[in-house]
Protein backbone atom coordinates (compact mmCIF):
# COMPACT_ATOMS: atom_id res chain seq x y z
CA UNK A 1 0.00 0.00 0.00
CA UNK A 2 2.84 2.39 0.80
CA UNK A 3 4.24 1.70 -2.67
CA UNK A 4 0.94 2.67 -4.30
CA UNK A 5 0.90 5.92 -2.31
CA UNK A 6 4.46 6.80 -3.27
CA UNK A 7 3.99 5.75 -6.92
CA UNK A 8 0.42 6.97 -7.24
CA UNK A 9 0.89 8.78 -10.55
CA UNK A 10 2.59 5.89 -12.35
CA UNK A 11 0.65 2.87 -11.07
CA UNK A 12 -2.16 1.79 -13.46
CA UNK A 13 -5.57 2.48 -11.97
CA UNK A 14 -6.70 -1.08 -12.68
CA UNK A 15 -3.83 -2.34 -10.52
CA UNK A 16 -4.73 0.00 -7.67
CA UNK A 17 -8.41 -0.97 -7.86
CA UNK A 18 -7.64 -4.70 -7.90
CA UNK A 19 -5.25 -4.43 -4.97
CA UNK A 20 -7.69 -2.33 -2.96
CA UNK A 21 -10.42 -4.91 -3.59
CA UNK A 22 -8.11 -7.62 -2.24
CA UNK A 23 -7.05 -5.57 0.79
CA UNK A 24 -10.65 -4.63 1.56
CA UNK A 25 -11.57 -8.31 1.49
CA UNK A 26 -8.76 -9.12 3.93
CA UNK A 27 -9.85 -6.33 6.28
CA UNK A 28 -13.40 -7.64 6.13
CA UNK A 29 -12.29 -11.18 6.90
CA UNK A 30 -10.20 -10.13 9.89
CA UNK A 31 -12.63 -7.53 11.15
CA UNK A 32 -11.55 -4.07 12.29
CA UNK A 33 -13.81 -3.31 15.24
CA UNK A 34 -11.71 -2.47 18.27
CA UNK A 35 -8.38 -3.22 16.57
CA UNK A 36 -6.53 0.04 15.99
CA UNK A 37 -4.02 -1.43 13.55
CA UNK A 38 -6.67 -2.98 11.34
CA UNK A 39 -8.85 0.14 11.55
CA UNK A 40 -5.88 2.18 10.35
CA UNK A 41 -5.26 -0.26 7.50
CA UNK A 42 -8.91 -0.24 6.48
CA UNK A 43 -8.96 3.58 6.47
CA UNK A 44 -5.85 3.75 4.29
CA UNK A 45 -7.29 1.18 1.87
CA UNK A 46 -10.59 3.06 1.60
CA UNK A 47 -8.76 6.35 0.94
CA UNK A 48 -6.56 4.84 -1.76
CA UNK A 49 -9.61 3.15 -3.29
CA UNK A 50 -11.53 6.45 -3.26
CA UNK A 51 -8.74 8.26 -5.09
CA UNK A 52 -8.55 5.52 -7.71
CA UNK A 53 -12.31 5.57 -8.29
CA UNK A 54 -12.27 9.36 -8.66
CA UNK A 55 -9.47 9.23 -11.23
CA UNK A 56 -11.36 6.42 -12.98
CA UNK A 57 -14.43 8.58 -13.49
CA UNK A 58 -16.54 6.84 -10.82
CA UNK A 59 -17.31 9.74 -8.45
CA UNK A 60 -20.29 8.27 -6.60
CA UNK A 61 -18.29 5.26 -5.45
CA UNK A 62 -15.33 7.54 -4.71
CA UNK A 63 -17.50 9.62 -2.38
CA UNK A 64 -18.76 6.52 -0.55
CA UNK A 65 -15.20 5.29 -0.04
CA UNK A 66 -13.95 8.72 1.05
CA UNK A 67 -16.70 8.89 3.67
CA UNK A 68 -15.76 5.40 4.89
CA UNK A 69 -12.08 6.36 5.09
CA UNK A 70 -12.99 9.49 7.01
CA UNK A 71 -15.17 7.57 9.48
CA UNK A 72 -12.52 4.91 10.12
CA UNK A 73 -9.72 7.46 10.42
CA UNK A 74 -11.68 9.59 12.86
CA UNK A 75 -12.44 6.48 14.92
CA UNK A 76 -8.77 5.93 15.75
CA UNK A 77 -7.56 9.54 15.68
CA UNK A 78 -5.80 9.56 12.30
CA UNK A 79 -6.25 13.23 11.39
CA UNK A 80 -4.10 13.07 8.26
CA UNK A 81 -6.17 10.31 6.63
CA UNK A 82 -9.41 11.96 7.73
CA UNK A 83 -8.46 15.28 6.11
CA UNK A 84 -7.07 13.61 3.00
CA UNK A 85 -10.42 11.84 2.63
CA UNK A 86 -12.13 15.22 2.95
CA UNK A 87 -10.06 16.51 0.03
CA UNK A 88 -11.23 13.56 -2.07
CA UNK A 89 -14.84 14.32 -1.12
CA UNK A 90 -14.37 17.96 -2.10
CA UNK A 91 -12.90 16.79 -5.41
CA UNK A 92 -15.99 14.68 -6.07
CA UNK A 93 -18.28 17.63 -5.48
CA UNK A 94 -16.12 19.83 -7.71
CA UNK A 95 -16.12 17.26 -10.53
CA UNK A 96 -19.78 16.25 -10.47
CA UNK A 97 -21.61 19.31 -9.15
CA UNK A 98 -19.67 22.29 -10.55
CA UNK A 99 -22.43 24.77 -9.69
CA UNK A 100 -22.64 23.67 -6.05
CA UNK A 101 -20.00 25.67 -4.20
CA UNK A 102 -21.28 25.56 -0.63
CA UNK A 103 -20.47 21.94 0.21
CA UNK A 104 -16.90 21.77 -1.20
CA UNK A 105 -16.16 25.24 0.20
CA UNK A 106 -17.19 24.10 3.68
CA UNK A 107 -15.15 20.90 3.38
CA UNK A 108 -12.03 22.77 2.27
CA UNK A 109 -12.44 25.41 4.98
CA UNK A 110 -12.55 22.64 7.58
CA UNK A 111 -9.37 21.07 6.18
CA UNK A 112 -7.62 24.45 6.29
CA UNK A 113 -8.63 24.98 9.91
CA UNK A 114 -7.95 21.49 11.22
CA UNK A 115 -4.87 20.95 9.06
CA UNK A 116 -3.15 23.99 10.58
CA UNK A 117 0.44 24.27 9.28
CA UNK A 118 0.56 21.33 6.86
CA UNK A 119 0.67 20.68 3.13
CA UNK A 120 -2.91 19.45 3.36
CA UNK A 121 -4.02 22.84 4.67
CA UNK A 122 -2.06 24.68 1.99
CA UNK A 123 -3.53 22.44 -0.70
CA UNK A 124 -7.05 22.97 0.65
CA UNK A 125 -6.47 26.72 0.38
CA UNK A 126 -5.48 26.63 -3.30
CA UNK A 127 -8.30 24.22 -4.12
CA UNK A 128 -10.62 26.70 -2.43
CA UNK A 129 -9.07 29.44 -4.55
CA UNK A 130 -10.03 27.50 -7.67
CA UNK A 131 -13.63 27.26 -6.47
CA UNK A 132 -13.67 31.00 -5.76
CA UNK A 133 -12.26 31.73 -9.21
CA UNK A 134 -14.88 29.62 -10.92
CA UNK A 135 -17.70 31.50 -9.24
CA UNK A 136 -16.09 34.85 -10.13
CA UNK A 137 -14.87 35.92 -6.69
CA UNK A 138 -11.49 37.37 -7.63
CA UNK A 139 -10.73 38.87 -4.20
CA UNK A 140 -11.28 35.54 -2.43
CA UNK A 141 -9.15 33.80 -5.05
CA UNK A 142 -6.20 36.10 -4.46
CA UNK A 143 -6.59 35.95 -0.68
CA UNK A 144 -6.58 32.15 -0.65
CA UNK A 145 -3.62 31.90 -3.04
CA UNK A 146 -1.54 34.29 -0.95
CA UNK A 147 -2.50 32.47 2.25
CA UNK A 148 -1.49 29.13 0.76
CA UNK A 149 1.83 30.52 -0.42
CA UNK A 150 2.59 32.00 3.00
CA UNK A 151 1.79 28.65 4.58
CA UNK A 152 3.93 26.77 2.05
CA UNK A 153 6.83 29.03 2.96
CA UNK A 154 6.72 27.65 6.51
CA UNK A 155 6.74 24.00 5.47
CA UNK A 156 9.52 21.56 4.78
CA UNK A 157 9.70 18.71 2.30
CA UNK A 158 6.73 16.36 2.15
CA UNK A 159 6.69 12.57 2.04
CA UNK A 160 6.60 10.78 -1.35
CA UNK A 161 3.06 10.73 -2.72
CA UNK A 162 1.89 13.67 -0.59
CA UNK A 163 1.03 17.19 -1.70
CA UNK A 164 4.00 19.53 -1.89
CA UNK A 165 5.29 22.89 -3.09
CA UNK A 166 4.85 21.93 -6.75
CA UNK A 167 1.15 21.21 -6.22
CA UNK A 168 0.61 24.53 -4.45
CA UNK A 169 2.34 26.43 -7.27
CA UNK A 170 0.35 24.60 -9.96
CA UNK A 171 -3.04 24.93 -8.29
CA UNK A 172 -2.35 28.59 -7.45
CA UNK A 173 -1.52 29.34 -11.07
CA UNK A 174 -4.66 27.61 -12.29
CA UNK A 175 -6.83 29.53 -9.85
CA UNK A 176 -5.40 32.84 -11.02
CA UNK A 177 -5.89 31.88 -14.68
CA UNK A 178 -9.50 30.97 -13.92
CA UNK A 179 -9.94 34.34 -12.20
CA UNK A 180 -8.69 36.18 -15.28
CA UNK A 181 -5.39 37.17 -13.66
CA UNK A 182 -3.08 35.83 -16.35
CA UNK A 183 -0.22 38.19 -15.53
CA UNK A 184 -0.14 37.06 -11.89
CA UNK A 185 -0.44 33.43 -12.98
CA UNK A 186 2.55 33.42 -15.36
CA UNK A 187 5.40 33.32 -12.81
CA UNK A 188 3.55 30.68 -10.82
CA UNK A 189 3.06 28.58 -13.95
CA UNK A 190 6.78 28.85 -14.67
CA UNK A 191 7.60 27.82 -11.10
CA UNK A 192 5.12 24.94 -11.26
CA UNK A 193 6.62 23.69 -14.53
CA UNK A 194 10.10 23.80 -13.01
CA UNK A 195 9.10 22.05 -9.78
CA UNK A 196 6.99 19.48 -11.63
CA UNK A 197 10.03 18.19 -13.52
CA UNK A 198 10.83 16.06 -10.46
CA UNK A 199 7.22 14.94 -10.00
CA UNK A 200 5.11 12.19 -11.52
CA UNK A 201 3.19 12.37 -14.79
CA UNK A 202 -0.06 13.35 -13.08
CA UNK A 203 1.21 16.71 -11.90
CA UNK A 204 3.27 17.32 -15.04
CA UNK A 205 0.19 16.75 -17.19
CA UNK A 206 -1.82 19.05 -14.91
CA UNK A 207 0.73 21.84 -15.36
CA UNK A 208 0.65 21.36 -19.15
CA UNK A 209 -3.14 21.55 -19.02
CA UNK A 210 -3.02 24.75 -16.96
CA UNK A 211 -0.57 26.23 -19.49
CA UNK A 212 -3.07 25.29 -22.18
CA UNK A 213 -5.86 27.04 -20.32
CA UNK A 214 -3.75 30.17 -19.89
CA UNK A 215 -2.87 30.24 -23.60
CA UNK A 216 -6.50 29.68 -24.57
CA UNK A 217 -7.67 32.51 -22.32
CA UNK A 218 -5.00 34.67 -23.95
CA UNK A 219 -6.41 33.92 -27.39
CA UNK A 220 -3.63 31.64 -28.67
CA UNK A 221 -5.51 28.50 -29.68
CA UNK A 222 -2.48 26.97 -31.41
CA UNK A 223 -0.26 27.21 -28.32
CA UNK A 224 -3.13 26.00 -26.17
CA UNK A 225 -3.57 22.94 -28.38
CA UNK A 226 0.16 22.21 -28.17
CA UNK A 227 0.07 22.24 -24.36
CA UNK A 228 -3.09 20.10 -24.27
CA UNK A 229 -1.49 17.57 -26.61
CA UNK A 230 1.55 17.42 -24.34
CA UNK A 231 -0.70 16.87 -21.30
CA UNK A 232 -2.30 13.87 -22.99
CA UNK A 233 1.08 12.53 -24.10
CA UNK A 234 2.46 12.74 -20.56
CA UNK A 235 -0.46 10.81 -19.08
CA UNK A 236 -0.93 8.35 -21.95
CA UNK A 237 0.37 5.50 -19.82
CA UNK A 238 -1.96 6.27 -16.94
CA UNK A 239 -5.10 8.10 -18.16
CA UNK A 240 -7.24 9.95 -15.64
CA UNK A 241 -10.85 11.04 -15.89
CA UNK A 242 -10.22 14.61 -14.75
CA UNK A 243 -7.66 15.19 -17.52
CA UNK A 244 -9.86 13.75 -20.26
CA UNK A 245 -12.80 15.82 -19.06
CA UNK A 246 -10.73 19.02 -18.93
CA UNK A 247 -9.29 18.58 -22.43
CA UNK A 248 -12.77 17.97 -23.86
CA UNK A 249 -14.04 21.09 -22.07
CA UNK A 250 -11.19 23.21 -23.44
CA UNK A 251 -11.70 21.81 -26.94
CA UNK A 252 -15.32 22.91 -26.75
CA UNK A 253 -14.17 26.39 -25.74
CA UNK A 254 -11.50 26.55 -28.47
CA UNK A 255 -13.81 25.60 -31.34
CA UNK A 256 -12.64 24.38 -34.74
CA UNK A 257 -9.06 24.29 -35.96
CA UNK A 258 -5.58 23.65 -34.60
CA UNK A 259 -6.30 19.97 -34.03
CA UNK A 260 -8.68 20.50 -31.13
CA UNK A 261 -11.22 18.07 -32.59
CA UNK A 262 -8.59 15.31 -32.63
CA UNK A 263 -7.57 16.14 -29.07
CA UNK A 264 -11.19 15.89 -27.93
CA UNK A 265 -11.61 12.56 -29.71
CA UNK A 266 -8.40 11.25 -28.18
CA UNK A 267 -9.44 12.29 -24.68
CA UNK A 268 -12.91 10.87 -25.19
CA UNK A 269 -11.52 7.51 -26.26
CA UNK A 270 -9.62 6.95 -23.02
CA UNK A 271 -11.02 4.00 -21.13
CA UNK A 272 -11.15 4.84 -17.44
CA UNK A 273 -10.28 2.06 -14.97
Amino acid sequence: MATHNARWEVTPLATVLDDCHHWSYLCGQVGTSGDADWEATAAHVALLDARAHLDSGLPDRALELAQRARMLARGHGDLYTELRADLVAAGVWDATRPESYGVPDAILAKVRTRGRVTWLAATAAVLGANLSARRGDVDATVLLVKGAERLAGQLGASSPGDYNRAHVAAFSANALVRAGLGKAARPRLSLAAYLAEDQGPGLRSAVALYESRAALDGGDRAEAASHARRALDISAGRPASWLARSVIEQARQAGDGYGWDMLANRAGSWQMA
